[in-house]
Parts: C-alpha cells; structure tokens; sequence
C-alpha cells in the first residue's frame, strides 16, 4: 500500500495555559471526568519536562487512529520540600473525582519502588511484576492515589546516576553573520557497534554544505564510519532534511563538525523579537538495542539551538521618526509663533515698550 510519511518540528512554543485546551478538546470527557482531569497546566507546564504526542494511524479494519500521550517529569522532592511521598493532589493539584463515561478501559499503573520501606494509598485492584494497578471502573471516588516513605525523614538521592548507553550532543560554532558551524558529538560507552540514524530538519535559511563535514573518533580522521547520506535542499520556504546513518565504534566519541551557510531574507520576514534570533530544531537519533534488535526504536533528541541571521536595525525607524518630528516641531512651532503673535506699543509712565 502507498503511504506518506509526515515528519515537521515545532522547534519552540511560549508556555501558555491555554496550549492545552486544544489538546482536551479531542479526548472523549474532555477535562471533566477521568484520568484527564489530572490534566491541571500549571503543575504540568511548571515540571522539569512535559511532552505532548499525537499518532494517528490507519487501519484497514477499523479506520483511523488517533493515540494522544502526554508525558512530565515532576519532581516530587522539590513540591514536598525535601521529601520524596507524592500524591495526585500535590503534583498535580487535584485527584480524580469519577470516571470518564464512554471509555472502555481506564486504569493508573504506579511502579513500585525497591529499597526502604513504603507505603500505597488507597488500596490498589492488583499487583503484578513490580506494579501496583488501579481500576477506574471498580475504585472509589475521589481517587487520590499516593506513594508515601512513612520512616524516611528526608530524602537522600542517590550520588552518582548510571550513564546512558549512548549521549548526543550538539552545539553551534562559528560567529559569522553569513556562514556557521554545527558539532555533532556521539559517545558510546556499550561493548558493540551501535548503528545510529540521525536526522535533521533546518530551517530554509539554512543551507549545509556536505563537503565541509568532517568525522573524527577520538581526534582520528574516519569517514568510513557513514554508511548512507541523504540530503534535501531547502527549496523556497520549505525545510532542508539531512539524514545521515553512522556505525558508531564499541566506548568511543565520535565528532562529526560541518558548516553552513545563513541566508539574507528581507526585513518583512523577521520575527518581532529578530535580536533573539531563530530556532534550530532539534537533532532525532534513532537506533535499536543492540541486545534486542526486533524490539521498539530508541529516540534521543538534541536540544534545539539559536541561529543569528543578518538583522537590520529594526530602531533607526523610531530614531528617524523621532527626530523628524522633534525638528517639525520647532520649526512649525516658531513660524507659527511668528505669524500669529502681535507687536503693539505700550506705555508705561515715561517709558514706551514693545510688547
């Protein structure tokens, strides 16, 4: 079957309140009932990360469907000052109050913590493989689910955390207004070849130029390690896409440096902030583990960077404005004075003066 494959970035947003109303908009109850009740924005908006995904597939038997996930990571020691319990109600400021009507299934799964002793509220339906369940549909309302340490006084996390198998990294270089640099910095700490596919979406001003890129592992040129490039060039207003697939060495760091080229686009184009500069979307790198090769693709996205284009300077408008008026001013204001105002003589005792 033929398909298309849309793939777009929204590199930044400004965090609003209301950007989640779009959102509730397509589930079933809304906000009202249900687990989308947790939904509250400023706790969501306020946690260390927040996600939101919409998937739509097609399905031969049953049509469209549409999956929404939204994914946070709050922090509960930084709401509960020092503490690590949580509940519904302190992360997100509110627990569910009944459940949404029209759904066929709904449940909260809590994974169970290892180590010091801990407590569950309420009492969950089932536990099974590390994880406590909660069935909508049979639990009590108002569900205020929690996890509580009752013999921990203050939380004690731990001092080193293990590292991830394989990190990104991705900066900018160069200071030029008509040309830059990217740097492009992979390790991999596993004991296998990692084969990484890495995609970029740039901006149309962005023009990258492939014979520029330069691929070193530990200060040694290897260019051997590209398996495939594929690149298409910005065309008018549409992105640019570069997709590169790397065999990375067994505990090595690869850098990968290449430059570009920044377009001039007319002063109508910029932004009302253009002296903040403009959003680089970020980098997705996509691989399997290595141990489970048919298991699900991995993602790492890199953070998104700010280009400076050529800027004109948007003040010299107002300055010339300013001081076109200024000198209008006087020189009206003096003419006019000297049109309009009378000379007459007035006496005053033995002295005439002019007024």
């Amino acid at each position: 079957a033929t398909y298309q494959l849309l793939h777009a970035f929204l590199p930044s947003e400004s965090v609003c309140t209301e950007n989640l109303t779009p959102f509730l908009k397509l589930l079933p109850c809304k906000g009202r009932s249900g687990l989308a009740t947790l939904l509250n924005p400023h706790p969501l908006f306020d946690s260390n990360w927040h996600g939101i995904g919409v998937h739509v597939v097609w399905r031969e038997d049953t049509g469209i469907e549409v999956k929404l996930t939204f994914g946070a990571v709050l922090d509960p020691v930084r709401v509960s000052r020092g503490k690590r319990d949580w509940s519904f109600s302190s992360l997100f400021g509110r627990s569910v109050s009944r459940a949404c009507p029209v759904v066929s299934n709904s449940s909260v799964a809590v994974q169970l913590p290892v180590g010091s002793p801990f407590q569950v509220e309420p009492e969950p339906t089932f536990t099974e493989k590390g994880a406590s369940f909660f069935d909508l549909s049979s639990a009590t309302f108002p569900l205020d689910v929690a996890l509580r340490w009752p013999f921990e006084e203050q939380f004690q996390p731990a001092p080193v955390l293990p590292s991830s198998p394989l990190t990104v990294s991705r900066v900018l270089t160069g200071g030029s207004w008509s040309q830059g640099g990217v740097l492009f910095n992979f390790i991999n700490r596993q004991n296998v070849t990692q084969e990484v596919v890495s995609v970029e979406t740039a901006p149309w001003f962005i023009n990258y130029f492939l014979n520029t890129r330069m691929v070193s592992i530990d200060g040694e040129r290897r260019d051997d390690i590209i398996i495939d490039t594929s690149y298409t060039l910005p065309n008018g207003h549409r992105p640019s896409r570069l997709e590169t697939t790397l065999r990375l060495p067994p505990h090595s760091e690869t850098q990968i440096t290449m430059l570009f080229s920044k377009s001039f686009i007319a002063y109508t184009e910029h932004p009302p902030d253009a002296e903040r500069g403009w959003d680089l979307p970020p980098a997705v790198i996509s691989f399997a583990d290595p141990n489970d090769p048919e298991g699900p693709e991995q993602r790492i996205y890199t953070r998104n960077l700010l280009i400076d284009l050529p800027t004109p300077d948007f003040s010299m408008p107002y300055n010339v404005i300013i001081m076109s008026s200024t000198v209008i001013a006087l020189f009206f204001g003096s003419v006019f004075n000297l049109l309009t105002r009378k000379f007459v003589w007035v006496k005053t005792g033995e002295t005439d003066v002019i007024h």
